[in-house]
């Protein structure tokens, strides 16, 4: 599957004036991205200058670059999910977040079995992750509520999944995921929680984006 392959530190630069760059995945290698630069300092310029006033279409964009990135989905597949999210019932912004939420990929990260969304992508393309005990190497799957997703056995004792497990332990739990750790395993056992992510993202940028 294609990814992203843009510098991570040059996408949180370009978006810090669009989100809090602490939600962002800052986690890079052995250091956090945001000792590797300033990522308040415009690119290539001194400290101090500030940005230009944004468009209203640029912010829209911004808007929507944050969620495609931060999900590591590019363009054509981020419009397709937002067109099925829009074709569905109830709120399109909604769809579209549980639909990204709900990816594979995301779930591996999520349960804390990968440190970015980027390793888990890799892990899945690379057959490591079973769901309902069948090994799935598609991290745009859409998994569903109830669905048992786990990294398989031979894979659990990996440097990067045990690294992975050591970081989850500062993030925040996820309440609709019943993690197993000690099995390395995860269930989904409710509907994404959405709450957060409104706060995190302006979904409604991307809704107006698409709507023009």
């Amino acid at each position: 599957m294609a990814a992203i392959k843009k510098p991570r530190g040059k996408q949180i630069r370009s978006l810090s004036s669009a989100t809090d760059i602490t939600d962002l995945e800052t986690f890079s290698g052995v250091r956090p991205l945001d000792k590797k630069f300033k990522s308040k300092t415009l690119p290539g310029k001194a400290p101090g200058v500030r940005r230009m006033r944004e468009s209203e279409y640029s912010e829209l964009m911004k808007s929507k670059q944050t969620v495609r990135y931060l999900y590591g989905v590019k363009e054509g597949q981020f419009k397709r999910i937002y067109d099925a999210a829009a074709r569905a019932k109830g709120s399109t912004g909604d769809n579209l977040l549980t639909a990204l939420e709900l990816r594979l990929d995301n779930l591996v990260y999520r349960a804390g079995f990968a440190a970015t969304r980027a390793q888990a992508r890799q892990m899945v393309s690379h057959g490591h992750v079973v769901v309902n005990e069948k090994r799935l190497n598609i991290p745009s799957y859409k998994c569903r509520i109830g669905d048992v997703v786990q990294i398989k056995e031979q894979s659990q004792q990996k440097a990067i999944v045990q690294f992975a497990l050591e970081i989850a332990k500062q993030k925040e739990d996820m309440t609709w995921l019943t993690v197993d750790a000690s099995k390395f395993k995860v269930t989904i056992s409710d509907e994404p929680s959405l709450d957060r992510l409104h706060e995190l993202f302006k979904v409604n940028h991307v809704v107006e984006l698409y709507s023009k």
